[in-house]
């Protein structure tokens, strides 16, 4: 059975329940880290990998982008960091994360290992809800970061 498979059915089973479902996200892009990789970026003298010339040569996922305020910001990932763990389990691919993002509940707590610049960190996220707030819509569940004000135009006077 697939981790897919398996998040379906969870689906499935919230909506023949009548519960809402909820969307949670990190908020990254990224993609997999392999020792050999890392070493043809470090090595890269055609300047194709516009990065550190410093990225771990492990398995992993690196990080290419932090959403500002999403859960990944706010517990202080940043461009280039390459996670390897995430609540206790080797993170050894993009699929490893992304199963161990969907496994955990939303608000709730993940711990991940990172390294970054020679360092080893664990860093805590806390699972947000991901609703469409780039397009204007509203989710109708509480983020935890702040909300851009509405401006409200004045009536055209006659």
């Amino acid at each position: 059975m697939t981790w897919s498979y398996l998040f379906e059915q969870a689906i499935i089973e919230d909506l023949t329940q009548g519960r809402a479902v909820q969307w949670g996200f990190l908020g990254i892009e990224h993609r997999n880290i392999s020792p050999e990789l890392a070493r043809a970026w470090n090595g890269d003298v055609n300047g194709d990998w516009h990065g550190p010339d410093d990225v771990p040569e492990t398995h992993g996922t690196i990080v290419m982008k932090v959403e500002p305020r999403s859960a990944a910001a706010l517990a202080g990932l940043k461009r280039f960091d390459v996670i390897t763990g995430a609540n206790g389990r080797v993170v050894e691919s993009v699929d490893d994360l992304t199963v161990a993002v969907d496994s955990t509940p939303v608000g709730g707590r993940l711990l991940l290992t990172v390294q970054r610049g020679g360092k080893i960190l664990e860093l805590e996220a806390h699972r947000l809800i991901l609703c469409a707030r780039q397009y204007g819509l509203s989710c109708g569940v509480r983020q935890a970061h702040a909300r851009k004000p509405v401006k409200r135009l004045a009536a055209p006077s006659q």
